[in-house]
């Protein structure tokens, strides 16, 4: 939902200060304010995507050779999730609620806001996704839409701001809980290749050029393996274990 972020920075902010993603089981993705984002979910809903001919010829939701998705795509969708959560949570908190205008526009938006485009046959950007999928992407996005219109007070909704005191009190209770982890990997198929690499590395090889040249994954090489910051949970077990030893 990347065009419609903007509007929704006082949000984002208190996102920032207030998310709670602590360490996250095998079940789940990652935990906001208590809230689990559940990881098989996620992974069907992305499984459903990348079924839709609309997105993956933009070269969204592709699945590698095998069968597995690009790191980057996924914590990407993950950081969508999770904002999401946090606003339905607001919306819950502030008594917002998705009037029936929303729920069109969000329809009507989601092929945009997905990256879909229609093929030269001009059917829909989405043909081919679970109609189960759409549906709850659909009610995802009203709720965005509909927290917009109360940021902005289109729908006439009581309002009530944050001061930069509540802000500070948010960020000194829960600074602990807002831990994020920024990595770099260089992906291999084998332990061989894993033990030459790291034996170029503490040889005082460049991370970067190493990863240009060795890394599998297509999605982060050029960019010396830099997989970002994510929250705690955003990837698989082994690899949480890894940037806890690090």
């Amino acid at each position: 939902m990347k065009r419609l972020l903007a509007p929704l920075a006082p949000l984002v902010l208190l996102v920032v200060l207030l998310g709670a993603c602590g360490g996250s089981s095998s079940s789940s993705a990652a935990t906001v304010n208590k809230t689990a984002i559940d990881r098989a979910q996620m992974l069907s809903e992305l499984d459903a995507l990348s079924k839709v001919p609309g997105l993956t010829n933009q070269k969204r939701f592709v699945k590698s050779s095998s069968g597995t998705f690009d790191t980057a795509e996924v914590a990407s969708y993950l950081d969508g999730r999770i904002i999401d959560t946090i606003v339905e949570q607001q919306m819950k908190t502030r008594n917002v609620t998705v009037s029936d205008q929303n729920r069109t526009d969000a329809a009507k938006e989601l092929p945009n806001q997905l990256g879909a485009q229609a093929g030269s046959d001009g059917k829909d950007p989405l043909d081919g996704l679970d109609p189960k999928v759409r549906q709850t992407l659909t009610d995802r996005l009203a709720n965005t839409i509909a927290m917009i219109g109360w940021l902005s007070g289109d729908n006439q909704q009581g309002r009530v701001w944050w001061t930069d005191t509540d802000v500070k009190t948010y960020f000194d209770k829960s600074q602990a809980n807002t831990e994020q982890s920024c990595t770099k990997h260089i992906l291999v198929k084998t332990k061989e290749e894993a033990d030459a690499v790291l034996a170029q590395l503490k040889s005082g090889g460049d991370f970067a050029k190493i990863a240009a040249s060795t890394s599998i994954d297509t999605g982060t090489k050029d960019a010396g393996g830099d997989l970002g910051c994510n929250p705690r949970g955003a990837f698989i077990p082994e690899y949480e274990a890894a940037i806890d030893g690090a």
